[in-house]
């Protein structure tokens, strides 16, 4: 698949989980953005094999979206999927990725995810809705700034 996966990261304990999850999808490409620990430098260890996961190892610490634009520019693909070093993606969720790349993307849209936990407590149904008119908001106006 035409597509490079983009993991920012920052002393997550979930991070070798996530990468193998991520190679469930088959993409081209795996970047590892991180701050470089003795369990990341451990993790990469691990994965020294693989021509495909490429960790980018920085020794301070930088906000998310730095990692992230760092990924990006390792890239190569046509698209790049951002996920978070403590997300795995369901059954669902890859069958959907899957399935867009299968049958193409339309280069217009922008696909989002909302984060969703295995409880179904009141703090988690809040954070969704929080979650879903930031980002909803966040689209709508731009999209009325661009008419």
């Amino acid at each position: 698949m035409d597509l490079t996966i983009i993991i920012p990261d920052y002393k997550s304990p979930r991070l070798e989980e996530v990468i193998n999850n991520a190679l469930e999808i088959n993409p081209k490409k795996i970047v590892i953005s991180n701050f470089e620990t003795e369990l990341t430098k451990s993790i990469e260890n691990k994965f020294k094999e693989s021509q495909i996961i490429k960790f980018l190892n920085f020794k301070d610490r930088k906000n998310p979206g730095d990692y992230r634009n760092e990924g990006a520019n390792q890239a190569y693909t046509k698209y790049l999927l951002f996920l978070d070093s403590d997300v795995r993606l369901n059954h669902k969720t890859k069958i959907f990725i899957k399935n867009k790349l299968k049958n193409g993307l339309d280069d217009k849209t922008i696909y989002w995810g909302i984060y969703s936990s295995y409880s179904e407590n009141i703090f988690s149904k809040i954070q969704q809705q929080i979650l879903r008119y930031r980002f909803s908001k966040y689209f709508f106006e731009n999209a009325k700034k661009k008419k």
